[in-house]
């Protein structure tokens, strides 16, 4: 085994959602707790129809998203990608339904591209974070950007939530985050909810290559990848009996497997 940057097991804090609980028994892993609520899966809500949006696209390509945050219908927001210079301009506006309320009219649900770039053969747009809650002792920022082929019509939107920055800390790569790509459609409604919320799950992979076993590892909430890099971890591998092999103790970043 040697020490690399890569996931393992371990906790992490991530603003609102709360700590992380992570467990690795090669050969033998607990699923996590079942947790019970009355409010409908963030998958199962009916989207909203376009023109109920409140909002009418510069462009004819517009494109939306959605992103579950909790359960029910007041977790999920959704977002519109517009060209401001019509079809084919390129993306550079960004509208999110911030507030929660199923349109895109509130304030500050308009957001202009930082930085937007097109070079040609694939383009980029960077849009300023979106602070999430109102917790002040637990805020959280989510950060939007898009990528796109438009050649090929190949387009996706990378969203990351991590604590907001402080102080001489905001320059600073954060501890933990949510990464990953909501699915884009031409109307809502053919724009699955991309789950950000859930409990941890860790996902292994094993593959044989000659002699040896290669193990990847990846932490998951919901359909996010989720990465922590200063959570402590206890690393535990046994064999399908139940032996121990190996035990280990230190930061999640710190393990890496080959």
């Amino acid at each position: 085994m040697k020490r690399n940057a890569a996931v393992a097991t371990g906790r992490a804090f991530l603003g609102g959602l709360g700590a992380a609980a992570l467990l690795l028994l090669v050969g033998c892993t607990e699923p996590p707790a079942q947790q019970t609520t009355q409010a409908p899966a963030a998958d199962s809500v009916p989207a909203p129809e376009p023109e109920d949006l409140g909002v009418t696209p510069t462009s004819p390509n517009a494109l939306y998203a959605r992103l579950g945050l909790s359960e029910g219908a007041a977790g999920v927001m959704v977002l519109m990608l517009d060209e401001s210079g019509g079809a084919d301009s390129g993306y550079d506006t960004l509208y999110a339904d911030r507030d929660l309320d199923g349109t895109l009219t509130g304030e500050g649900e308009k957001l202009e591209a930082t930085n937007a770039e097109d070079y040609g053969d694939f383009a980029i747009a960077q849009f300023p974070p979106i602070v999430l809650g109102a917790d002040p002792e637990r805020p959280r920022l989510l950060g939007l950007s898009y990528m796109g082929y438009p050649e090929q019509d190949e387009h996706s939107l990378r969203a990351t939530i991590t604590p907001e920055p402080s102080g001489d800390a905001g320059g600073d790569m954060p501890t933990a985050m949510l990464m990953g790509e909501p699915a884009l459609a031409a109307t809502p409604g053919e724009a699955a909810v991309f789950r950000a919320f859930g409990e941890p799950v860790l996902e292994i992979q094993t593959q044989p290559s000659g002699r040896m076993l290669c193990i990847a590892l990846t932490a998951r909430i919901g359909d996010a990848e989720l990465y922590a890099r200063e959570a402590e971890v206890d690393l535990v591998i046994r064999t399908a009996d139940g032996q121990v092999v190996s035990r280990d103790h230190g930061y999640l970043s710190d393990f890496g497997f080959g």
